[in-house]
């Protein structure tokens, strides 16, 4: 019963939403309060059982190998609902679909973290590749740490504090000598290359530029972070943001309403854009600005959209998983438990099981509702983003604990 029961109302409340799509302009302010009134008056009188159930384990606690807290997360890649999270120690690989987790011990500090040719690449001050289960060195020295890493054009390009490396096969070669690259991005055409000092490049065949602005040729100096989706580029320093739509850039300030001016990182790969501060999370959506409750005035180095919901990699707080409103310890700067159960390695993680239907549902009503945001006015941009994430959300939180096995729980044991 209870089953049907969440199913009926998530199914309820999709239909309200796509109703959205289909209204003529003069009912979208209608339809939209509509919607959100339904989310509010009845989604949250069941979803809170969901939500007791889903967040009624205790977070997985790490400990840092040397002795010290673990903390600092500096980068995070999720593949088939395996969150791989590179941390002061390691990685830390996290399933999704039933809570299992795993520390491996790098020996060092990890800074990056990417897929390559169906592969999982993690940088430090060595390149490493995971393989059925542990961490292996790929055999290159490099003079300075890796911080950036970034498939790109049949090769993997490797941002290291000495220089851009380019690694096709076995082969190493350097693409960029004497830049200290800390973040990279492609596009359709080129690969973007910010630095910590030297600005902002951008590679495009053996053509390799500066950028800067007429302006103020320092601004792009030091640059944190990068992204790139449906034709903009996002910059992220300590004194802005700057957005690049292939003609001009756009400055977003605390001024604008960001939480802070120190972005750390910036996730474009969906409608909404959602950016990591030193101060909180905040989400844009067609020039408009919605803060990621519950992930407010946190130190967040990373953050990734998947399914609905928000992870977020912090500097003092662990790894965070926001789900609606509600937030979410997955795992926890402290001590590490002796047993930690382990994570599939990256060639087992096709074998999972399927994901419920409702799934295709959620993803249907969010092209119908958010995948037209030039029909959408500024009067009702809010309305109808909040409540599209609310179904979103509700969908995803019925779908996880429907998929998760009666006896689960997040012990750590």
């Amino acid at each position: 019963m209870f089953k049907k029961s969440l199913y009926a109302a998530a199914g309820a409340i999709i239909i309200m939403s796509l109703a959205i799509a289909g209204c003529s302009s003069d009912e979208k302010p209608k339809q939209a309060s509509v919607v959100k009134q339904v989310v509010g008056e009845i989604t949250d009188s069941i979803i809170n059982q969901a939500v007791e159930a889903q967040f009624a384990g205790a977070p997985i606690k790490l400990k840092d190998y040397t002795g010290s807290r673990f903390g600092d997360i500096s980068d995070v890649l999720i593949v088939d609902s395996v969150i791989y999270a590179a941390f002061d120690r390691g990685l830390i690989v996290y399933n999704l679909v039933d809570s299992s987790c795993r520390a491996i011990d790098a020996g060092e500090k990890l800074n990056a973290v990417a897929m390559h040719n169906d592969q999982i690449f993690a940088g430090g001050n060595n390149l490493f590749v995971f393989k059925k289960g542990v961490l292996e060195t790929v055999g290159h020295h490099f003079e300075k740490p890796i911080n950036a890493l970034q498939s790109y054009d049949g090769q993997l390009m490797i941002g290291t504090g000495q220089g851009l490396y380019s690694k096709a096969d076995n082969d190493f070669k350097l693409v960029r000598e004497e830049i200290p690259v800390v973040a990279m991005t492609a596009d359709e055409t080129g690969l973007w290359v910010g630095t910590d000092g030297e600005g902002l490049f951008r590679m495009e065949g053996d053509d390799f530029k500066k950028r800067y602005l007429l302006r103020d040729t320092t601004i792009f100096d030091n640059v944190n972070c990068l992204d790139y989706n449906r034709g903009y580029v996002y910059v992220g320093t300590d004194d802005a943001m700057y957005i690049y739509d292939g003609g001009s850039w756009d400055t977003w300030t605390t001024e604008n309403g960001l939480p802070s001016n120190v972005i750390h990182d910036i996730d474009a790969s969906g409608w909404v854009v959602y950016i990591a501060t030193d101060n909180g999370v905040i989400g844009m959506f067609d020039n408009n600005l919605y803060p990621a409750r519950s992930l407010e005035n946190k130190v967040v180095n990373v953050v990734q959209k998947f399914e609905g919901k928000v992870i977020a990699g912090t500097d003092s707080e662990g790894l965070l998983l926001k789900s609606g409103a509600y937030l979410r310890t997955l795992v926890e700067s402290g001590v590490m438990a002796e047993e930690i159960q382990g994570a599939p390695a990256p060639e087992e993680i096709q074998a999972m099981e399927e994901t419920p239907a409702i799934e295709e549902t959620a993803e249907i009503e969010e092209a119908n509702v958010i995948d037209q945001p030039d029909e959408i006015s500024d009067s009702e941009a809010n309305e109808v983003v909040e409540a599209d994430d609310a179904v979103e959300e509700k969908a995803e939180e019925i779908k996880e604990v429907e998929s998760k096995p009666a006896t689960l729980t997040l012990s750590g044991e």
